[in-house]
């Protein structure tokens, strides 16, 4: 086995531990979201409400609504001057 027998190996080892660490990556966010939206519901009902819509019904997730209320007051602020 040569070098270059062994560089291609290498690269393409290489290139699937990036590819399964971008899957890994985005699974992990998809249940972060989940578990963050099933903490900030009021109750399971609304949790269950909110994740039974598709993509095309999207629903405003619990984190987003919390991040758009913080951010708020920084965006009138700055509207006004």
């Amino acid at each position: 086995m040569g070098y270059d027998e062994i560089c291609v190996v290498l690269l393409g080892l290489c290139f699937g531990l990036c590819a399964v660490i971008v899957i890994n990556e985005l699974l992990h966010r998809r249940e972060r979201k989940d578990l963050y939206d099933r903490l900030m519901s009021r109750d399971i009902e609304t949790y269950k409400r909110a994740s039974e819509h598709t993509e095309h019904e999207r629903v405003e997730s619990a984190h987003r609504r919390v991040i758009d209320n913080w951010r708020r007051p920084y965006r009138d602020e700055g509207r006004k001057a």
